[in-house]
């Protein structure tokens, strides 16, 4: 016991400067994800925003072609994403535009296929969600 307190009181100087340059290191880590997490909430706002009106609009039956997906925006998001992120985000609006072509046709607009652009709505919010 004694020679660990020997060891401690005569290396305390250099343990100090370890967890203090540790402490910057896991300080940095923090502050960078802080700033991709800002980032990717900024680009994510404006497709939420539209996916929001969209859903409101669904949500009353109506339908409307007035409003098309914001590419720009969604341009601007998936170079924030990884790959597989890419993928998926890119496989969910796939899904949504084709329900949503479907629905142009009268016949097709049934309470089922508006149930079914509501939950892929939701499903894009949900991988959307503000981090």
């Amino acid at each position: 016991m004694n020679d660990l307190i020997k060891i401690l009181q005569l290396y305390s100087p250099l343990i100090s400067l370890l967890t203090f340059f540790l402490g910057l290191y896991i300080g940095n880590k923090h502050a960078i994800g802080r700033d991709k997490r800002q980032e990717f909430n900024e680009r994510a706002e404006p497709i939420i925003d539209y996916f929001d009106y969209m859903q409101s609009w669904f949500e009353q039956r109506g339908f409307t072609t007035a409003f098309l997906l914001p590419e720009s925006a969604i341009t601007c998001l998936m170079r924030r994403l990884s790959k597989r992120q890419q993928k998926r985000f890119e496989a969910l609006i796939c899904q949504y535009q084709s329900t949503f072509n479907q629905l142009k046709h009268e016949k097709s607009r049934t309470d089922e296929a508006y149930n079914l652009l509501l939950k892929q709505v939701a499903d894009i919010k949900l991988f959307l969600r503000l981090k």
